[in-house]
């Protein structure tokens, strides 16, 4: 008896380490990359309009994303380079690199987003944008979203033109979750 549960455990044993030798050979062999340049339908400069702030934009170029925003009463500045890596690889464990940004699309619902953090940003969400068609005034207007942190609902709407971000900046679109602006 004793025999029989010792031989059953020597195979348990050969079957579990089997397994994640498999697992990690086939897990190994998926990396998925970061974006090596941004989306071009994206890149431009975008405008968002507060009656209390005055403009924001996002920029995008093929290697560079830079935002300005202003929060009561304060402007904040970031531009950060785009380079590629391996996405699930761990940012502390990387070179320290203030300046870098890793970039990456999903899809939910259909809908693709882009998802924008700095290259050793362990925390947090980063930056997530779609672009949209909408219908302002009887006309097509492209528009960029800008989502909450922790969802998939915009807080801000940019526009290609100043006077399309002042002339829409209350816009709420159908389809559309909305959160809370900050």
């Amino acid at each position: 008896m004793r025999c029989k549960l010792n031989a059953g455990l020597l195979v348990l044993a050969i079957v579990v380490l089997l397994l994640s030798s498999i697992t990690r050979r086939s897990s190994a062999a998926v990396t998925t990359q970061t974006l090596a340049e941004l989306p071009g339908n994206l890149q431009r400069t975008w405008y968002h309009y507060d009656d209390n702030e005055g403009y924001d934009t996002v920029t995008f170029k093929a290697h560079q994303f830079q935002t300005v925003e202003r929060q009561s009463g304060t402007t904040y500045h970031h531009r950060l380079q785009v380079h590629q890596r391996v996405m699930d690889l761990n940012p502390n464990q990387l070179a320290h690199h203030p300046t870098w940004a890793v970039a990456r699309q999903w899809v939910m619902s259909g809908v693709n987003w882009l998802n924008v953090r700095g290259w050793n940003q362990s925390l947090g969400t980063g930056w997530d944008f779609k672009v949209s068609q909408q219908q302002l005034a009887k006309q097509s207007v492209t528009i960029l979203s800008q989502t909450s942190s922790c969802g998939t609902w915009a807080y801000e709407h940019y526009f290609t033109s100043k006077q399309l971000a002042r002339r829409y900046r209350n816009s709420h679109f159908t389809g559309e979750v909305y959160g809370t602006s900050y």
